[in-house]
């Protein structure tokens, strides 16, 4: 492969590049794996955790000595594959002032261009990863924001209710969610949530039930709680399948947790849970007041229809004060939106206003065919 190389407006002659391989070409992912694969195996030798993802290389120890053996072998490594390591984007993970004092102690062991930079968390691939009990919930509310602006775009789209609800949960919901495995973040931020879709999909009156408009009405269409929930589900059910006894150990945190800032998913599925009255064991068993569901066996569709079934029992007691609503017969969403479903696009945006208890205007109560008495 040949470059050229540009400083301001000149234009270099074309040089061969001996060193890695094109960006995009997918020889260079082989590279990046095979590379990791040495790296993991060379620095195994000395003794930590060691951690690969693409360029991140990490290892965990709490010996000096063996931090120290490390650092220099992945120096060497580097050297040898003619690699360069940005040392002003690398970091020491500490949690407490003795680690501090500790590696310290060995400072003059390290080359002098070599300044060390310690943290108690960081933001890694978009999510503020905290190795202390502190909660940093800033990177995600700068996300959500974002994504609560895009809905404007979403209120002006003249397309049918599937369409724009497919379109929050396959772009808004992930991009305002992103994270919130590790946050928890607040009721209000999903009830803010809850409120832009049905104001996009319903109505922007505030007697409209936002649980209702993101739960009873499309099948497309996922609560953003029920959305944040079966993502870490999933992905817990995943890891039980590549690494057993990692995921056993988050779902253990998440049995036992009894704090109240989360500082990693198993604390904030516990918290999570906790909202709604639910919680899991320590066997990796979901429960859900009286119904209960095994990760271990069960698959992903599964885990989707279990919480789906068991939030309508949640959106119906939070809907008791509202007309129609009875505490002794908890109501179908499934039904409900299968029956929706049958009626036009220009029936079901007047219908949906009906179902959600959105107060209407003469004008909108016009549009209904003369013959009506008012009662469907």
């Amino acid at each position: 492969m040949r470059r050229k190389l540009q400083q301001f407006q000149v234009m270099g002659q074309d040089i061969e590049s001996t060193t890695g391989c094109p960006e995009g070409d997918c020889l260079a992912v082989a590279a990046m794996v095979a590379l990791s694969f040495y790296f993991h195996f060379q620095m195994s030798r000395h003794g930590p955790m060691v951690f690969t993802y693409a360029d991140n290389w990490s290892w965990l120890t709490n010996d000096e000595q063996v931090m120290l053996q490390c650092f220099h072998c992945m120096v060497r490594i580097a050297r040898n594959c003619r690699l360069t390591v940005d040392f002003a984007k690398s970091w020491v993970w500490t949690t407490n002032a003795k680690a501090q004092h500790r590696f310290d102690k060995v400072r003059d062991e390290i080359p002098e261009q070599v300044c060390l930079i310690y943290r108690d968390h960081a933001k890694d691939l978009g999510v503020t990863i905290n190795y202390s009990k502190q909660r940093r919930i800033g990177p995600f509310r700068e996300r959500f924001d974002t994504a609560i602006q895009s809905f404007q775009k979403v209120f002006a789209l003249d397309i049918p209710m599937k369409d724009k609800a497919r379109l929050i949960q396959s772009s808004l919901y992930p991009r305002a969610l992103y994270g919130a495995e590790f946050t928890a973040p607040s009721e209000d931020y999903f009830r803010k949530m809850r409120r832009q879709v049905c104001k996009a999909i319903v109505s922007d009156s505030n007697h409209a039930s936002s649980d209702v408009a993101c739960h009873m009405l499309l099948p497309n269409l996922q609560d953003p709680f029920v959305f944040a929930i079966a993502n870490l589900l999933r992905t817990l059910r995943r890891y039980l399948v590549l690494d057993p006894i990692d995921a056993m150990a988050i779902i253990d945190v998440a049995s036992k947790f009894d704090g109240k800032r989360p500082y990693g998913p198993g604390s904030a599925l516990c918290l999570l849970l906790a909202r709604v009255g639910w919680h899991i064991t320590s066997d990796a068993i979901l429960v859900c007041g009286s119904e209960s569901l095994s990760l271990h066996h069960s698959c992903n569709s599964e885990i989707v229809r279990f919480l789906d079934l068991q939030w309508t029992t949640v959106v119906h007691g939070r809907c008791l004060q509202r007309k129609g609503f009875m505490e002794e017969k908890v109501l179908s969403a499934r039904l409900t939106r299968r029956v929706f479903g049958l009626f036009n696009e220009q029936d079901k945006k007047i219908i949906s206003q009906y179902v959600c208890g959105s107060f209407q205007s003469d004008s909108v109560k016009a549009m209904w065919d003369k013959t009506c008495d008012g009662k469907c």
